[in-house]
């Protein structure tokens, strides 16, 4: 697995495993609440049901370093959004989280 540090923002590359022929990267993103919006995906994530509305990414994130649901119907709770940094793709969101609190990500990205 190679790491890259990029703005403060760790990212993971690498394969999964999942048989012959099959990889996947995985992007890591990593930071304190609030985040700064450093704190960025800087690959396209991979919409896993892109023929379903919306995007559908494949990710998992803890805060603190408890498992952190998909926005839905409870918070605290992660979510995609348009970055507003330039150098950045998509950017992660916590919604209920307390300032201070850490987040890690990760999203699986396209090839």
């Amino acid at each position: 697995m190679r790491w890259v540090a990029l703005l403060g923002v760790l990212a993971a590359c690498g394969d999964d495993g999942g048989g012959p022929g099959v990889t996947s990267s995985i992007e890591r993103v990593e930071g304190t609440l609030p985040l700064a919006d450093t704190a960025c995906f800087t690959q396209p994530l991979l919409d896993v049901l892109p023929n379903t509305p919306g995007d559908q990414f494949d990710c998992t994130a803890t805060l603190d370093g408890n498992v952190l649901a998909k926005c839905g119907a409870s918070e605290p709770c992660w979510e995609i959004v348009a970055a507003t940094n330039v150098m950045c793709m998509d950017a992660p969101s916590v919604r209920g989280g307390n300032d201070g609190q850490m987040l890690s990500i990760d999203c699986v990205v396209e090839e």
